[in-house]
């Protein structure tokens, strides 16, 4: 039975459903088609996916237990699954279809850890960080050849990747120091940005339709917003409800352009830049931790899942 937001100050429908397999933390979650919502869980080592249907889940076993963090899904109902693999240096592909598996290594144990996706604009490549081996890179679905880049700053913890939506390279959040980075897709050359204070850390980043690349703060509660080429020193930011306590992490743009995020205690919140106003909604589970989120721009949901246990969706209006 689905789990339902109440309570008249809510500003979205909420609506979640227990994930089958106990304490296994499922991650990611990102709507191929609206019988197949894919998700992961890394501590469970498996692929899934949910059916807003039938309500019913399907889990794909990784035998080899890769502990996966992140997958991204090709387009079309028959699209790829890709997921990363930190436990064993690889890019996993998995095809629904065939129901088989191929496997991309990192050829370098400079990056040990591959931690999060994305596509590049039109699915040529996929680009992703490696946390904790301090490096981003590339796989060229082509030839499956990785190129990797290593970050100039000692301990930047690269984790979310975003894609400009007019330039198409990606932006980097560096998690461990007060910075974002990005890669000119041409010339493979890196460039580091520093945010306007010392003590922020960003997990994710995602474009707005303008071009301004919007970043969480975890550590003081801040959202912010600058413009790729401008100097990042000159970042907008505006304080969440809930100050320093409130954590955002996750973070996603809808079709109208407005930021969500969530923030302990539990709490789904909306802003809208052009009224630059903040909207609450408590989660109905209670959430937990609640690492990404991810837009449907064909049913208008906000998809999410938790820390405890629950997949779900927001319906935004």
């Amino acid at each position: 039975m689905p789990l339902a937001a109440s309570g008249k100050h809510a500003q979205v429908a909420i609506k979640e459903w227990p994930v089958p397999w106990a304490n296994t933390h499922p991650r990611d979650p990102h709507v191929q088609s609206p019988d197949r919502v894919w998700f992961i869980s890394e501590s469970g080592n498996y692929l899934a996916t949910f059916n807003l249907q039938t309500q019913r889940f399907s889990k794909v076993d990784l035998a080899d237990e890769p502990a996966p963090r992140a997958l991204v899904v090709a387009a079309g109902a028959k699209g790829m699954v890709w997921y990363t693999s930190s436990a064993h240096e690889y890019i996993g592909r998995y095809d629904p279809m065939s129901r088989t598996i191929a496997r991309f290594p990192i050829p370098n144990d400079a990056a040990s850890d591959p931690t999060a996706l994305a596509f590049e604009a039109g699915e040529r490549n996929i680009w992703f960080t490696a946390r904790e081996s301090n490096v981003v890179g590339r796989l060229r679905l082509v030839n499956g050849i990785v190129d990797l880049a290593g970050l100039t700053t000692k301990g930047a913890q690269p984790d979310g990747v975003a894609m400009a939506p007019n330039a198409g390279n990606p932006w980097f959040a560096l998690s461990g120091t007060n910075k974002l980075a990005t890669i000119d897709v041409r010339t493979f050359a890196l460039t580091e940005h520093t945010l306007p204070r010392a003590a922020a850390r960003v997990h994710r980043l995602a474009f707005t339709s303008d071009g301004r690349l919007w970043y969480a703060d975890t550590a003081e509660g801040y959202l912010g917003a600058f413009t790729p080429g401008a100097n990042a020193a000159t970042a907008r930011e505006w304080a969440l409800p809930g100050g320093k306590g409130s954590q955002p992490y996750a973070l996603a743009v809808d079709s109208q352009d407005r930021l969500w995020t969530v923030t302990k205690p539990n709490k789904l919140v909306c802003f809208d830049p052009k009224t630059e106003r903040f909207e609450a909604t408590p989660i109905p589970s209670g959430g937990g931790g609640v690492t990404d989120l991810s837009f449907d721009r064909s049913s208008g949901m906000l998809w999410f899942a938790t820390d405890a246990n629950t997949i779900g969706y927001a319906s935004l209006n």
